[in-house]
C-alpha cells in the first residue's frame, strides 16, 4: 500500500519531469513555429501541438512511473526515504544526458555547439564519451543531492515553483486529448 508521503513525493518528481519535458517540447515547438506560419493553416498548427503536448504529458509520466519502480523495488535508503530529492536529481540528470546528445547541433551558440559536437573529450590520457562522463557525475550529483541540505531545499523549492507551470501544462495536455479526439472521430 502507498502511503500519502510516498505518492507527494512522486508528484513532486512528476513536476520535475514535467517541467524538464513540457519546456522542451515547447522550445521546439517555438522554434519550428515561423516555418509553420508559412505553411499550416491555424487548426494544424494547433492540432500539431496538441499532439506534441499530449505526448509530453505521456513521456512525463513514464519518467515518473519508471522512477516509481525504482523506488519500490530498490531498497529504502537508496531512493525511497528521499524520494523528491532523489527522483528531482535523476530526472535532471537524465535531462542533461539527453540535452548533450539529442540537441540540435547547429542551431545553438557556438559554446555549446562546440560541447555538443565533440565525440570524445581527453581526461587526463583517457578519451571519454559525453555519455561515459556523463555516467561519472551522475552519482556525484545523486550522492550530493542525498547528502547536502541545501540542494535539498533547493530540489524541493524548484518542484514547489514549477507546480503551477505544469499545471498549465497539464491543461494543455487536457486540450490536446480533446482536440486528438475531435481529429480522429
Amino acid at each position: 500500500m502507498l502511503n500519502n508521503k510516498f505518492v507527494a513525493d512522486l508528484m513532486g518528481v512528476y513536476i520535475s519531469a514535467a517541467f524538464c519535458v513540457y519546456n522542451w517540447s515547447l522550445i521546439i515547438f517555438f522554434w519550428y513555429l515561423p516555418s509553420f506560419l508559412l505553411q499550416w493553416t491555424a487548426t494544424e498548427i494547433l492540432s500539431y501541438l496538441g499532439y506534441q503536448m499530449v505526448f509530453a504529458m505521456i513521456e512525463s509520466l513514464g519518467m515518473t512511473a519508471c522512477i516509481a519502480l525504482l523506488a519500490l523495488v530498490l531498497p529504502a535508503r537508496f531512493l525511497r526515504n528521499n524520494l523528491r530529492t532523489s527522483g528531482t536529481a535523476l530526472v535532471a540528470a537524465f535531462a542533461v544526458n539527453c540535452l548533450l546528445y539529442f540537441a540540435p547541433r547547429g542551431n545553438i551558440n557556438a559554446f555549446l555547439a562546440g560541447i555538443l559536437s565533440m565525440d570524445k573529450m581527453l581526461v587526463g590520457s583517457y578519451y571519454l564519451d559525453i555519455w561515459e562522463i556523463c555516467l561519472i557525475l551522475l552519482p556525484i550529483g545523486f550522492v550530493m543531492s542525498t547528502k547536502s541540505e541545501r540542494i535539498k531545499q533547493a530540489l524541493n523549492r524548484f518542484t514547489d515553483n514549477a507546480s503551477v507551470l505544469v499545471a498549465l501544462d497539464t491543461i494543455l495536455s487536457l486540450l490536446g486529448v480533446l482536440i486528438i479526439i475531435y481529429r480522429n472521430i
